[in-house]
């Protein structure tokens, strides 16, 4: 794979979700692009500054080492009010980027601009690799059909490019105990120290 795409919901997504791979692919060369589709400004009852979102994502990049990132103009938990935008988004970036694989949440997550994002996102990559990632919050079922080992180095990266979300971190899943403990449950599946899991919702070689 010489172009991966990563697809986020929100600013934290695709590092939860695939942050080891993405290490892991860019240490190989691979040259990964990631679109973030909503800002994710609203947090219970407060709104974050978006400014402050835009900050967390470019430190978050810096350890994870994306050189692409772009942001669209998502309404955060409202994206599905936008489906038709971010239909043609999606067939510009394809076009434009032209991705041998891409990654997005699973097929059943939950979270309304996860699913939203996952169903659109189909439409676009039909002839294209797609790999469900996990988010076990979200997740009612998931189909861990595809693992991708990977070294301490990667898992660090992944904690330490999830830390970079300051306004996020009292979530429980950003803290590193349980981001490493996943990592080696996959791992331990596959006779690998560590690992992520993916739903494989189509696969094109």
């Amino acid at each position: 794979m010489k172009r991966a795409l990563i697809l986020s919901p929100h600013p934290d997504d695709g590092e939860l979700g695939c942050g080891g791979t993405i290490a892991r692919m860019i240490e190989e060369g691979c040259e990964v692009q990631q679109e973030v589709l909503t800002l994710a400004e609203n947090y219970g009852d407060q709104v974050i500054e978006k400014g402050v979102r835009v900050r967390e994502i470019g430190s978050s990049q810096k350890i994870t080492g994306i050189g692409n990132c772009n942001l669209w103009s998502g309404v955060h938990r409202n994206l599905r009010t936008q489906c038709a935008d971010l239909l043609a988004y999606l067939h510009l970036t394809n076009q434009m980027y032209q991705p041998d694989i891409v990654f997005m949440p699973c097929v059943g997550d939950l979270h309304q601009d996860h699913d939203t994002l996952t169903r659109e996102a189909l439409r676009v990559f039909k002839k294209t690799a797609c790999l469900g990632y996990e988010m076990l919050w979200n997740n009612l079922e998931f189909k861990a059909q595809c693992f991708i080992g990977l070294d301490e180095r990667h898992v660090q990266k992944k904690i330490d490019a999830l830390q970079e979300y300051k306004t996020q971190l009292p979530r429980g899943y950003l803290d590193p105990k349980f981001l490493e403990s996943l990592a080696i449950t996959r791992g331990m599946q596959i006779g690998k120290p560590f690992a992520e899991a993916f739903e494989v919702i189509r696969w094109v070689a």
